[in-house]
Formats: structure tokens, sequence, C-alpha cells
């Protein structure tokens, strides 16, 4: 199993761009939605609470209010290095001057293949669930580049999703809080290759229908050869 870091974008006292059709931040949305994911986490497997509490525990970061965005990243950086993090999912949601861009995208390093690979996991997920459309994903190459800080420095592969446009009614119109909350439950799983309990019951039931099928087409070859 991957240990993966959901990183919430911006921070309590500089929240990001506000969405005036959802009407919340950036930072409010996910920190939401990593509710709403935890509560699935614990719906889906029956999981105890302290097991919840590990899991957010050691899963979401936020980033601490500091003097300024580089500083706030470099402490990020270090948590991820220091829990020896193997992926970074660093959560956001879009807005431009012209509020008329709809669509998700995914910022990744260029030369990271797994960073691409991911990006491209992400956006299909997230298209298949919402209806969101895709976009080109970013390829990151500076630091200069918005986003760039974590990517270009962190040890693990990490990724920054941009998965609607907040000022658009297009996109907004398509996503909700336990919806986005769905999508990255999803693409966990999808990482990791983890089966759900309906899941791994209906792989069961395909099996046995398998085994009662080749059972019966013995027993027909054994019937037909005694005649």
């Amino acid at each position: 199993m991957k240990k993966i870091a959901l990183i919430v974008g911006h921070n309590e006292k500089s929240k990001g761009a506000y969405s005036e059709y959802l009407k919340i931040s950036e930072y409010d949305f996910f920190t939401k939605v990593l509710d709403e994911l935890f509560d699935k986490y614990d719906e889906v497997f029956n999981l105890d609470d302290n097991f919840i509490k590990n899991i957010k525990d050691h899963v979401s970061l936020f980033r601490v209010p500091n003097t300024g965005y580089s500083k706030e990243m470099a402490e990020v950086v270090k948590e991820l290095a220091d829990k020896k993090f193997d992926i970074a999912i660093e959560l956001h949601f879009n807005a431009t001057a012209s509020h008329n861009q709809h669509g998700n995208t995914v910022l990744y390093w260029h030369k990271s293949e797994e960073g691409k690979r991911l990006s491209d996991l992400f956006q299909d997920i997230m298209t298949k669930k919402t209806g969101i459309r895709k976009l080109d994903l970013i390829q990151i190459k500076s630091l200069d580049q918005n986003g760039a800080y974590g990517i270009i420095k962190s040890k693990c592969p990490y990724i920054l999703l941009e998965p609607f446009f907040g000022d658009n009614k297009i996109d907004t119109d398509k996503i909700s809080i336990e919806l986005m909350a769905e999508v990255l439950f999803e693409f966990l799983n999808t990482i990791n290759d983890v089966k759900l309990p309906i899941q791994q019951e209906t792989d069961l039931k395909k099996e046995n229908e398998k085994l009662r099928t080749a059972l019966l087409n013995a027993k027909n070859i054994i019937d037909g050869a005694l005649r």
C-alpha cells in the first residue's frame, strides 16, 4: 500500500479563490471534502474511530500560516520527507479573471512518468464521475510557475489537482463536496488497488459461477462418455 498525502491548498488565513456559485473558498471546500472522504471510508469499511483519526493524522497535511507561500510549502515538503510519503496530492479549484474557463486539469513535474500516470488517472475518474471535461495537463518545469514549489521540491511524486473552475457555472453545477469526496475515494482506492467489500463479494460470486460452470461442463463430458 502506498502512503499518500492529501494536502489542502491554502490555509485558514489565506483561503484561496472563492466560488460565488458554491459559496465557499478553496480551503474550506477541501477541508469539508476530506471530512466527507473519511466518513466514506468509515461507512464502507466499517472502521473504528481511532483508525479514522489515525488516517486523518497521517494523510491530511495543512499549510500552516507563515510569512509567505515558500516558507509554508517548505514545511509541507519537509513533512512529506519526514513521514516518508510515497505520493503527494495537493487539492485546489481553479478560477480566472475572465470567468469563462471550465474543465479539469492537473499539474505535475514534466519528467515524472508516475506524475503523468497519476494525472491521467485522476482526469479519467473526474470526468467519468462528474462530466467535467478534461483540459490539457500542465507540465511544471520551473519554480516560476504557479503551484510549482511542492512539485519540484518534494522527493516523492507530487501532483496538484485543479478539478474544476469555481467561478464558472458550467463546472459548479456538476460538482459538490460529496461528489468530490467520491472522486477522491475512487482515485485513492485505484492507486492502491483497493477492492471495496461489495467488489470483493461480486468477484467471489463471479468465481463461484465460473467454478459451477466448469463443474457442469465436466459432468456433461463424463456423462457423455459413460453413455
